[in-house]
């Protein structure tokens, strides 16, 4: 309830505010005064004169068609620097698996000779199961098609 009597109070004080500045609106003129007519004009006034002639919309596309060509050039610019930073990358890659596939031999010169035929015994053995997973593949996909061309 506290909270609702504090929103009413401030809704109709920004009501009085509202309400204040609308009466004396009417008030407020747009005219100069008539005791600044007769004076002569001051330097920042004849510089507001000359600042109004500009053509300033000009001066604004102008100035948009350089953004939009500089940016596009800058665009082009970063996309071939990443595809370079890319490629060398790229580069880094191959020679560190190249140092990783050399390191890898100097270590298989050293194992002995049990170890290098357990690991041939072991790649041996995962390339038939491969090779029988694959066979019984293609048996159940000819019976398959056997079973469509007998229908």
């Amino acid at each position: 309830m506290y909270h609702f009597v504090l929103q009413i109070i401030i809704m109709l004080s920004l009501g009085m505010l509202v309400y204040m500045a609308a009466r004396k609106i009417p008030q407020i003129s747009d005219t100069v005064p008539e005791e600044n007519i007769g004076h002569p004009k001051g330097f920042w006034h004849q510089i507001e004169l000359i600042l109004g002639k500009l053509p300033l919309d000009k001066f604004d596309f102008a100035v948009s068609q350089f953004l939009e060509k500089n940016i596009r050039k800058m665009k082009l610019f970063l996309a071939r620097l990443d595809n370079y930073l890319t490629h060398h990358l790229e580069q880094f890659k191959k020679v560190k698996q190249r140092a990783h596939r050399k390191q890898e031999k100097k270590f298989a010169l050293f194992e002995s000779t049990e170890t290098s035929e357990r690991q041939e015994d072991l790649v041996t053995t995962a390339e038939r199961e491969e090779g029988q997973s694959r066979s019984t593949e293609s048996s159940e996909t000819l019976k398959k098609e056997e079973s469509g061309l007998a229908k």
